[in-house]
């Protein structure tokens, strides 16, 4: 189900853009879905263009920073935005220490492990896709619910396809995070992902199956 609310997500939209937001069926305002491949898939059913813009519409990101995004994508078949930036992390956001350094860490790990170009965020769901990548992508994607936007990343690294980062700004949310808003469940989340980029990077090097990169 698609919904739209006025004021949330990207209210300032240029005229040009096709805008969606997929809320499976939610229309409270107060909780807005995580990342979810289904509710992806859904979406990506009914757009029809060269570059797919990826974004939770709980008002924390700026549609204005689209514009940073989108000079990479010439080059790079995965453009992401970063949160962790402290200049760009407004008062009242929800990205205090933990969060911050958590996401800058496992960042870091997987520089390392995965071998790949500067990260330093795991959790920014704002990011650009090239039309192809996405298709690349996608059918190696088989996680439902928060971790999904980490093994879109980790899909893309392991698929060789060029990547960059870039800091965007991170406002206040609309409305109450169900993950990141629990201190109990946000280390859960974190220890999920940590065992997703270890697992991953694993059984990659024993599959081998990696094969040319999108683009």
């Amino acid at each position: 189900m698609f919904h739209c609310e006025p004021g949330v997500g990207f209210p300032r939209a240029p005229t040009c853009w096709t805008v969606s937001a997929i809320t499976g069926g939610i229309t409270d305002r107060s909780e807005w879905p995580h990342s979810d491949r289904r509710r992806f898939l859904t979406g990506l059913r009914d757009v029809d263009a060269d570059l797919v813009c990826f974004c939770e519409p709980d008002g924390t990101f700026s549609p204005e920073d689209l514009h940073k995004l989108l000079p990479f994508t010439l080059e790079c078949g995965f453009v992401g935005g970063s949160r962790t930036v402290s200049n760009f992390i407004w008062d009242g956001a929800n990205m205090g220490f933990g969060l911050q350094w958590g996401n800058w860490a496992v960042a870091k790990m997987i520089e390392l492990l995965y071998n790949s170009s500067y990260l330093s965020d795991v959790g920014c769901t704002f990011r650009v896709l090239s039309r192809d990548c996405v298709d690349d992508i996608f059918p190696y994607c088989t996680v439902n619910g928060s971790s999904f936007g980490l093994q879109m990343l980790l899909v893309a690294l392991l698929r060789r396809t060029k990547l960059v980062q870039v800091p965007v700004n991170y406002h206040p949310r609309v409305g109450h995070s169900s993950i990141t808003g629990h201190l109990g469940k946000t280390v859960v989340l974190g220890l999920q992902m940590v065992k997703m980029v270890l697992t991953m990077r694993t059984r990659a090097a024993t599959a081998q199956t990696i094969r040319p990169p999108c683009n």
